[in-house]
């Protein structure tokens, strides 16, 4: 009964208290109960905030019912505090907001890069170690080779995680932290990447 209430993340967020008897007193809060003459003169209704959850028509049963629900809440209170109290301060943000869009920067890992021009192409001299193994590799993932839709022979392609990539004169070849090849538009990489 309780979990369902307490189910969302942007719920817990109001239920971070320092300790567990403030924990207590805001279940205390949360949890009451309140006579029902309707139904008869002892019956009593317990409610979860301003919503009716149950009905007893002897007020011990009622108590007792609103002292369970009290001590399941402050266990799920307890809980959610010792859970956001293991999270940074980002993941907090993100758990007690899942539908706002969280921001991240790339983390500073340095890649080799090569700039692929027409004259580096015919030139190799200038290429590094790993793009000549690329070279000389079987076409496939991490290898590059002549662009077979060319008839000039000139444009060159490499084999990636994610199909076959054209690269254009002037893109820089990426050798990323797993060796991968990817090739990427000179702006991008002007504005994403700066010498070490």
């Amino acid at each position: 009964m309780v979990s369902s209430c307490l189910e969302t993340p942007a719920d817990l967020g109001t239920f971070l208290m320092p300790n567990p008897r403030t924990a207590a007193e805001w279940a205390e809060k949360l949890v009451t109960v309140r006579p029902c003459g309707q139904i008869g003169r002892d019956a009593q209704t317990i409610h979860l905030g301003e919503e009716m959850v149950g009905t007893a028509i002897n007020p011990h049963w009622a108590e007792d019912v609103a002292g369970r629900l009290r001590l399941e809440i402050t266990a799920t209170i307890a809980a959610a505090v010792r859970e956001a109290l293991e999270m940074s301060e980002k993941q907090r943000v993100i758990a007690l907001n899942p539908t706002t869009a969280a921001r991240y920067r790339k983390k500073p890992i340095v890649i080799e890069a090569f700039q692929m021009t027409l004259t580096r192409r015919w030139d190799n001299s200038e290429w590094p170690s790993w793009l000549s193994e690329a070279w000389n590799m079987d076409i496939g993932e991490g290898a590059m080779w002549i662009d077979p839709d060319d008839s000039a022979r000139e444009r060159l392609v490499l084999g990636t995680k994610e199909g076959v990539h054209r690269v254009s004169w002037n893109d820089w070849i990426i050798r990323g932290i797993q060796g991968e090849l990817y090739a990427c538009k000179p702006d991008i990489f002007e504005a994403t990447y700066e010498p070490v």
